[in-house]
């Protein structure tokens, strides 16, 4: 018998579909692996930043010089910026501001008595202290809203004597400028770019650490955290895990990580003098323990903290390009 040579791929295929395996044979399956890696879709301050967890420093501090600087609080239940601060009775309370004549004849170390208002007022000539009273008369609470702001873009001020157009050398202590930095930008500042992350519920801690290693790692920036700036962090890497489940979509590693927080904390008295490099400088730790979880590029897709201490809210605010009434000339009292 012959058999036609065209029959013989369709006699194969028959017999083919005839074969499998046995029942009892086990069946081997092997994953195949993804090779696109998930995107990173952290909240950043600028789309630029570095998402790469290895091209972050794990440490860094901000060297600018003499900035990042421990600032009073100036509570109105003592006055405000009306305290004269460096009388020993700190008295705010129908204080008798002298007239022109009567500053004339007042020595320097009379003068430095007074407070951060009416020095303002005498260095420009109001001896009806206008400024004085818009401080007496206008609510002007959370003045440390203000002094970290402006720890943030200026230069710690250093005592000073500036001479009025009616001759008088009116001395200013750094906390007298650093009283009016704080209520100028507590209160009469008008931000223009203005950025905020965490505000609308908790901080992811991935977001937390990219925003470390990019604004103090890479760019040599501060920022603020709650409501202190931040100084310096230091972190390490604890544990490496495998992908687990209940990890974000297209995690490859966790890496479990401790940083440590340098904050810059109020000043508990004011001073004459600058207070950097001083005991008066005051600074607050805190330390935090969190996940972060990589794609295959190594990017951090998301974080999760350990612990129940974390950060709420970090924000950043532009420095500030003139200073507006009442506080037009603040800008000479400065060393920026």
């Amino acid at each position: 018998m012959v058999i036609n040579r065209m029959f013989w791929p369709s006699l194969l295929l028959a017999t083919l579909a005839g074969c499998g395996p046995a029942k009892d044979m086990p069946e081997f399956y092997t994953e195949q692996i993804n090779p696109v890696s998930y995107r990173s879709e952290l909240e950043v301050f600028d789309e630029k930043d570095q998402k790469v967890f290895y091209l972050l420093p794990l440490s860094g501090s901000v060297t600018k010089e003499k900035a990042l600087w421990s600032g009073y609080d100036w509570g109105a239940h003592e006055g405000g910026i009306n305290l004269r601060w460096n009388e020993p009775e700190r008295s705010w309370q129908n204080t008798n501001s002298p007239g022109w004549f009567e500053a004339l004849l007042m020595t320097t170390e009379q003068l430095k008595l007074l407070s951060p208002s009416e020095k303002y007022d005498l260095l420009l000539g109001q001896y009806q202290y206008p400024f004085k009273e818009f401080v007496a008369t206008t609510p002007l609470e959370n003045l440390r809203k203000g002094w970290i702001l402006a720890s943030l873009h200026h230069k710690e001020p250093t005592p000073k004597e500036i001479r009025s157009n009616e001759g008088i050398k009116v001395p200013f202590g750094s906390s007298d400028i650093k009283a009016l930095l704080s209520l100028y930008y507590a209160h009469l500042y008008v931000p223009l770019n203005m950025n905020e992350l965490g505000s609308h519920g908790e901080m992811d801690a991935g977001t937390f650490h990219t925003v470390l290693g990019n604004l103090i790692g890479l760019k040599n920036s501060s920022f603020l955290m709650g409501d202190l700036p931040v100084k310096s962090y230091a972190s390490r890497i604890e544990d490496e895990l495998p992908p687990a489940p209940g990890d974000p979509l297209g995690t490859v590693k966790t890496l479990k990580i401790r940083a440590r927080i340098v904050l810059i904390a109020p000043s508990t008295e004011n001073s004459w003098e600058s207070v950097l490099g001083t005991p008066l400088q005051k600074n607050l730790t805190k330390d935090f323990v969190y996940y972060l979880y990589l794609n295959l590029d190594n990017e951090i897709l998301k974080g999760k903290w350990l612990g129940t201490d974390r950060p709420q809210r970090i924000w950043t605010a532009n420095k500030n390009k003139e200073f507006l009434p009442p506080l037009e000339f603040l800008g000479k009292l400065l060393d920026d």
